[in-house]
């Protein structure tokens, strides 16, 4: 090794050294610090012979020099080996190309397999480079010629009998009903109810009267077998609020106990004599015969026609010893309420009826309000929880009627929330509660106060405009 090219002057050198000695192998001599051993282990001066990438147990040399491969992006075919210029390079050096280490192809053409013979098919081709595909070419019409077919290599001939062809065909189908629609109409009765009021012969006329829907419950006693003997009674709670607090207290009042196939007159009977009643406050009517067409029970409907409102929903029970039943079989007892085709039961022309209404000029997009509800004379006044400004009806009714001073109100709500309902809803409240009721409308106690209170709500109600809050 030499040290051409270097400037001693400027503190240029080159040496040589031998940082660790290797084993190597039998056969070969270590390098040193003036010697590279590439020869035969007689004569390192000897030109040696290339082991090839798969020798083992080789040493290990440090040569001088670059190694550069060039890879060219782009497919252009097999290109002519490139030149090199050594001109700036040290004296004795040199550059050496190697070509086709890869040999490049230019794509100029696509072997398409799998063609049918004769068949004429439509072909479009597109280039593409690292920036993407090219344009479509038009479409050209191309075939693939038939081949020749292979030459014959013997022939034979044979009699030919010639045999009708047979084929079975059969028919299948779905059997489907036809269906046909029958429309009726029928003209519009309008129900027509009579209301007489008289008064004693020789008095004067004078007062009020409501008209309502009266509440209704329906008991119900069934069996899993013919009942022997059973009693049952009645039980009547009935809400009363305090004048000066307004806080509702509710009383039970029980019947009698009735035997299990009492009639509807007896039934009436029994409960027009509890305290809070009079003759005729109640109506009755039964059904069912006491067999297995009517689970060996009978149904009752308890109308309270001289109670406005809604009352709690009744509650019975068995009479000691309780029932007793053919062959030792159960018997219960329920009471229900009745049905609400129309969802008017509890309402008349003395229901109180208030609004709740949210408007705006613009979409809302938040808000909560409560509402404070005093009765009549009373001087305490309850708050309902927060309510939402779009709640549904049923969450309104929740929140009222958790008031101590109410005990029924029915919500119904009207809007949509857009610009055709200006951006909010109506909610109409009735308070249709029994201790709300009172036929002397001249009594204040029976009036309620109703008022929003926004106060106590920690959401305020804003309006939203281009997606900023206004309040």
């Amino acid at each position: 090794l030499s040290g051409a090219g270097f400037v001693e002057a400027q503190g240029e050198t080159v040496t040589v050294a031998v940082i660790a000695t290797g084993n190597g192998a039998a056969d070969v001599v270590p390098f040193s610090s003036t010697a590279v051993p590439l020869g035969s282990v007689s004569d390192p001066t000897t030109a040696g012979r290339y082991l090839g990438p798969g020798g083992t147990n080789l040493p290990i040399y440090m040569l001088s020099g670059s190694f550069v491969t060039i890879a060219f992006d782009e497919a252009l075919g097999d290109l002519e080996p490139v030149g090199v210029s050594v001109t700036n390079l040290i004296e004795g050096s040199r550059a050496i190309v190697f070509d086709d280490v890869v040999q490049g192809r230019a794509a100029t053409g696509i072997v398409i397999d799998d063609l049918l013979t004769g068949v004429p098919y439509n072909v479009r081709v597109a280039a593409r480079n690292a920036l993407g595909y090219s344009d479509w070419s038009s479409p050209t019409a191309v075939g693939k010629p038939a081949a020749a077919p292979p030459q014959l290599v013997e022939t034979s001939a044979k009699t030919a009998v010639h045999t009708d062809e047979v084929q079975l065909v059969q028919l299948g189908a779905i059997h489907r009903d036809e269906v046909q629609l029958i429309k009726s109409t029928a003209d519009t009765v309008y129900e027509v109810q009579k209301i007489s009021v008289s008064f004693p012969f020789g008095g004067s006329a004078d007062g009020h009267f409501a008209v309502f829907f009266p509440d209704a419950d329906t008991i119900t006693l069934s069996a899993e077998s013919s009942i022997l003997t059973a009693s049952f009674r009645i039980n009547v709670s009935l809400p009363v609020a305090d004048e000066i607090t307004g806080i509702i207290a509710y009383t039970t009042y029980s019947t009698t106990c009735l035997e299990y196939d009492a009639s509807a007159s007896v039934m009436q009977s029994a409960l027009d004599e509890l305290v809070p009643f009079s003759s005729g406050d109640t109506r009755v009517s039964r059904s069912g015969t006491g067999t297995a067409g009517s689970a060996y029970g009978y149904e009752w409907t308890v109308e309270f026609v001289g109670a406005i409102g809604i009352l709690p929903e009744l509650v019975t029970e068995f009479c000691v010893p309780g029932a007793s039943v053919l062959g030792g079989g159960y018997a219960n007892i329920t009471a229900t309420r009745a049905p609400d085709r129309y969802g008017v039961r509890g309402l008349g022309t003395a229901t109180q009826v208030s609004q709740v209404r949210i408007t705006a000029d613009v979409h809302i997009a938040q808000g909560e309000f409560s509402l404070s509800v005093r009765r009549g004379n009373a001087t305490d006044v309850y708050n309902t929880s927060c309510i939402h400004w779009d709640d549904e009806a049923d969450v309104i009714e929740d929140a009222l009627e958790a008031l101590p001073n109410l005990d029924s109100v029915r919500v119904v709500r009207h809007g949509d929330g857009t610009g055709s309902s200006d951006y909010g809803y109506i909610y109409e409240i009735f308070f249709d509660g029994y201790a709300l009721h009172n036929l002397d409308t001249d009594d204040e106690s029976a009036t309620l106060f109703v008022e929003t209170n926004t106060e106590i709500c920690s959401i305020l109600f804003a309006t939203e405009v281009y997606g900023v809050l206004e309040s």
